[in-house]
């Protein structure tokens, strides 16, 4: 009787120990689950520190631009045919360069931007 008494609870001493180590276990699987969430965000973050600046910059520029122009052909409308033809011509040489320099200068910042990201990810 006394084996197995002794039986019974190495069997009780098993199956307590299986059941502390399924919910070690368990707690393990959420906390590296809470990790692995917890550094997905910091890569976000990151992430979005490097993006950010640019895009914001682009947004920036591309509305003042675009108020910029509205804002010409706007009080060019007003004007209408009260000006002098060569006052026409020389607003319209003005604007035409101003948006050449406008377009070359987004270019040159692109092509800098793009050679910056490559040599960072080498």
């Amino acid at each position: 009787m006394n084996s197995t008494r002794g039986q019974q609870l190495n069997a009780a001493a098993v199956d307590r120990a299986f059941r502390d180590l399924s919910a070690g276990l368990q707690e393990t699987a959420r906390a590296t689950e809470r990790h692995r969430q917890h550094i997905n965000r910091l890569n976000q973050q990151v992430f979005g520190m490097n993006q950010n600046p640019y895009e914001q910059h682009s947004k920036y520029t591309s509305v003042i631009m675009g108020i910029g122009y509205a804002g010409f052909f706007a009080l060019w409308n007003q004007v209408g045919s009260g000006g002098s033809p060569k006052l026409h011509a020389l607003a319209a040489l003005f604007v035409g360069t101003s948006l050449l320099v406008f377009i070359v200068w987004e270019i040159i910042v692109m092509l800098n931007s793009h050679r910056a990201r490559r040599a960072s990810l080498c």
